[in-house]
């Protein structure tokens, strides 16, 4: 066995017998990759006003914003957990973004640990379970989820998610009751976090199935009331704030507009995952209003049929991913309308399915062809370090486009230039910085996308108050030259 060789069996024995470690060493690396993120600053012109900077629930640590917080849901979601983990940002840092960004990172971290330890429990092997880990804590797609400070929600809501399927897993090995008790505790912290979690009782009955327990379905059923209880509220909460347009929940919306072009955006998703470039914090959506488009055709075929086949071929583990995959996605499918049709943040807790399924497949194929295809441990490890390069390199680039509203808005008005909302967005932003004639430019350019008076009216403002800015510039200059 020559050197290169005994060092890779070294690493493999250092996976196999130091878990925690590897866990740790996981956390930190992906805490140090989204470092840079603590010099972003906020997204005002993008739910962090409402969110945090002009939040005065998360003031102080009242009974009375406590109430608030749990009975006047934000924006039209239910997630009062995720609001008030807030108020400790703000007792510690006052309205400073660097520690928003943290704490946020600091939750990545853990999730992506966690995601180690929770696949090692489910039977992955520990190269599999490595080499998923490492590609979520990576992978650019995430970045949404992290950086930006409006998605606490969904890195604390993942982060109770594996607490409360560590702790179901830990039951079902030992019949410890309280393990039990406390995955559906974690559960309803998850739930009261963010709601898309309800697909954790899905996974639960998934896994009785996959052991070949179902006899012991009936466990999964508390799970089932608390994930349907979210679910309700949730739903009341869109409909009662008017997140959710009625006309939306219209059979004619519905199979008229949303379902087709929704059936086109699945492959997308796909393409996110694995060639994520082009990534942008707003995607442009095409509306389909017929089932019979070519690109609804295809969405069908790819997203439907091709999974439901492979399902139909697989091993009771393989489909235990896939249904992680799907249920992991649904709450944000549009089967009930949402206000986005896909984004970046939608994937964080299904990818980890989709890679697990590659991983193993992989794994196997290697494991059965590698002196056939004559490829080396070293070359094939050589080619991960070369993807795992890459995905870091997207993933830098990304958090800069997160740094602030300018260079976030710009960056989605760059890609798609006539969205008008996205626009103008850009625009507020300048003004929010003072740069009035770049505002102006950007309103200009709004007006003439949709000739709204609004916009107009907003250029004229901007020209107004650049010509007192160039002024004000000017008695600056000339009292510091006297």
């Amino acid at each position: 066995m020559g050197y290169c060789d005994k060092r890779q069996e070294s690493v493999r024995e250092l996976i196999i017998s130091r878990p925690i470690l590897v866990m740790i060493a996981l956390a930190v690396g992906a805490f140090l990759v989204y470092l840079p993120s603590t010099a972003c600053d906020f997204i005002p012109t993008w739910d962090d006003q409402k969110y945090v900077l002009e939040n005065q629930t998360i003031r102080s640590f009242s009974w009375k914003n406590f109430q608030t917080t749990f009975s006047n849901p934000l924006i039209g979601g239910y997630f009062p957990l995720s609001t008030f983990s807030y108020a400790f940002d703000f007792a510690l840092w006052g309205t400073d973004p660097w520690g928003y960004h943290l704490v946020n990172n600091l939750f990545h971290a853990l999730n992506v640990g966690l995601v180690y330890l929770v696949l090692l429990r489910l039977g992955c092997s520990p190269v599999v379970s490595v080499v998923t880990a490492l590609v979520f804590a990576l992978h650019p797609v995430n970045v949404e989820a992290v950086v930006w400070i409006s998605q606490r929600k969904t890195v604390l809501a993942s982060f109770f998610f594996f607490l409360s399927l560590l702790a179901f897993l830990n039951h079902a090995r030992t019949g410890v009751w309280r393990s039990y008790l406390a995955a559906l505790l974690l559960f309803a912290l998850a739930l009261l976090s963010k709601t898309t979690t309800i697909a954790l009782c899905v996974i639960v009955l998934a896994w009785f199935y996959r052991e070949g327990r179902l006899r012991e379905w009936y466990k999964s059923v508390p799970f089932f009331l608390l994930a349907v209880a979210g679910a309700v509220c949730n739903v009341w909460v869109s409909v009662t704030a008017k997140a959710v347009d009625s006309a939306t929940i219209s059979a004619g919306m519905l199979f008229g507009e949303i379902y087709p072009t929704m059936l086109a955006v699945y492959p997308q998703y796909f393409r996110l995952l694995f060639w994520p470039t082009q990534l942008s914090g707003f995607y442009d959506t095409t509306r389909h209003l017929s089932f019979t488009d070519v690109e609804v055709l295809t969405g069908v075929v790819l997203a439907i049929v091709i999974p439901l086949v492979a399902f139909c071929t697989m091993n009771r583990s393989f489909k235990f991913w896939m249904i992680w995959a799907i249920v992991c996605f649904l709450p944000m499918a549009n089967i009930i309308p949402i206000q986005v049709y896909y984004a970046d943040r939608f994937l964080y807790l299904s990818q980890i399915g989709v890679f697990v399924i590659l991983v193993i497949g992989a794994e196997k194929v290697f494991k059965s062809h590698l002196a056939a295809f004559r490829f080396s441990r070293s070359l094939l490890i050589g080619c991960f370090v070369v993807v795992l390069f890459a995905l870091t390199s997207l993933t830098y680039e990304r958090i800069a486009v997160w740094n602030n509203d300018v260079t976030f808005w710009q960056d989605v008005v760059n890609r798609y230039p006539r969205l008008y909302n996205q626009r103008i967005n850009l625009a507020l932003a300048y003004e929010n910085k003072g740069l009035y004639s770049k505002a102006a430019v950007h309103h200009l350019a709004g007006y003439n996308l949709t000739h709204d008076q609004s916009a107009l009216w907003n250029y004229r403002r901007a020209i107004m108050l650049s010509k007192t800015e160039t002024k004000d510039k000017r008695s600056t200059e000339h009292h510091q030259e006297k």
